[in-house]
Order: structure tokens, then C-alpha cells, then sequence
């Protein structure tokens, strides 16, 4: 009896790993993630952390030619909806082999998460980068720090 239940467990373990979502990685050309990179090294300088160590997250927002995106830190947040949601996130934006940020986009405020902390709008400010999209090319066009 201790032997089949333990093999039921053990296959219910295997068959939830199955399913187990994996994680979705996002990349950009490297003019951006360098500026992202630069964006992480501004936050470590500000909160005088190690760079893998810093609680940030990236919103990508889609914009005429390209994107706009907020690199943001969230070690403030309440531990509440659009934290979980960070937390929880699957995606990933690499700037190094050391350093993958969660990724949300401007969608997510329909997530039950974010539904939660009762927000109308995802924030927009940190550290901005601007990229466009010129023959099929990306390029750094803005880069600003929004607080």
C-alpha cells in the first residue's frame, strides 16, 4: 500500500512538472540591452546594491515604430497585486547571463493580480529607454530617467 501510494505521488510530481509552464525569454539587439544594462548600473548606484541583487522589472510598451520601455525597481511596492504579478511572471528579458528582469506589458492590468490593488494604469516611470525600429533595425532613440 506505502509502495503504490508512493508511486502515485511520484507520478503526479512527474506529470506536474510536465505541464509546468516554461519560462518565455525575450531579447532585443544589443544597443538596448546595453541600455538597459546602463539602467541596472544607474539603480545599483542609487540603492548601493549588487547588480543581481536589485529588485527591478521591465514594462514594454508598444509604440508607433517600435517600443517604449521602463526599467523599474519594485522593492517599495506593497505586497499586494502588481507585486505578485512580478513575482509570478515568466518572462524574462536577459541584459546578461547574470541579471533576467521579469517582463509585463501594458495588457497585463487585466491580470487578476493587478486587479486586486484596484489600479487603473500600470506605471510609467523609471528608467525610460526609447527604440525604434528604422530597416528593420533597432535603435536607442531616447533614453531619459523618469521619477
Amino acid at each position: 500500500m506505502n509502495r503504490r501510494f508512493s508511486l502515485l505521488i511520484l507520478s503526479f510530481a512527474i506529470l506536474i512538472k510536465c505541464f509546468a509552464q516554461n519560462n518565455i525569454t525575450y531579447s532585443f539587439e544589443t544597443c538596448v540591452t546595453d541600455s538597459l544594462l546602463n539602467g541596472v548600473k544607474f539603480y545599483g548606484t542609487k540603492y548601493k546594491r549588487p547588480l543581481d541583487k536589485l529588485k527591478l522589472y521591465v514594462l514594454i510598451l508598444s509604440e508607433d515604430d517600435g517600443y517604449g520601455i521602463y526599467l523599474q525597481e519594485y522593492s517599495h511596492l506593497p505586497n499586494r497585486g502588481l507585486l505578485e504579478l512580478i513575482k509570478a511572471s515568466n518572462r524574462k528579458l536577459f541584459v546578461s547571463n547574470k541579471i533576467g528582469l521579469p517582463v509585463l506589458f501594458q495588457s497585463d492590468i487585466l491580470s487578476e493580480q493587478i486587479k486586486k490593488d484596484k489600479i487603473s494604469a500600470l506605471p510609467l516611470r523609471g528608467y525610460y529607454i526609447r527604440v525604434t525600429n528604422i530597416n528593420y533595425d533597432q535603435k536607442v532613440t531616447q533614453v531619459s530617467i523618469l521619477f
